[in-house]
């Protein structure tokens, strides 16, 4: 028997339950460990989690603010998407971020990755995106 259980919008798990065909009963000292599988946290959560980090209104990272508050976890997520999941292209990425063209993503992912060096807690913020798209 297969669960799929998806709490409160954390990602699936799949557990594995030991089944007896003929209603006896099963011995636990035979029963294997249940493994868990966990699936990729989806870009909508990516981005409402980068939302609550920055301490932003729902909405804002894919809406047309350009101001730093908005602009620089924005740029922070496009770069620790692109790091995590490089089988999105930056015009898959540009979509999901508000409709945003490809030239817009790679110019925050560089821009992103330069403000990185120069400060700590910008790059923790981009570790802290990594870490949940890396999930």
């Amino acid at each position: 028997m297969m669960l799929h259980v998806r709490p409160g919008g954390s990602p699936v798990l799949t557990v594995a339950m030991p089944c007896n065909p003929f209603g006896l009963p099963i011995d636990p000292a035979s029963v294997p460990a249940v493994s868990v599988r966990t699936a990729p946290p989806s870009f909508a959560e990516l981005v409402r989690f980068a939302e609550e980090y920055a301490d932003l209104r729902r909405g804002t990272l894919c809406g047309p603010a350009r101001h730093r508050d908005a602009a620089w976890p924005r740029q922070a997520l496009m770069l620790a998407v692109r790091r995590e999941r490089p089988q999105l292209s930056l015009p898959t990425i540009g979509r999901r971020l508000g409709g945003r063209d490809h030239t817009t993503v790679l110019h925050g992912v560089r821009a992103a990755a330069e403000r990185c060096a120069a400060d700590p807690d910008f790059a923790e913020m981009v570790a802290a995106f990594s870490r949940k798209a890396s999930l």
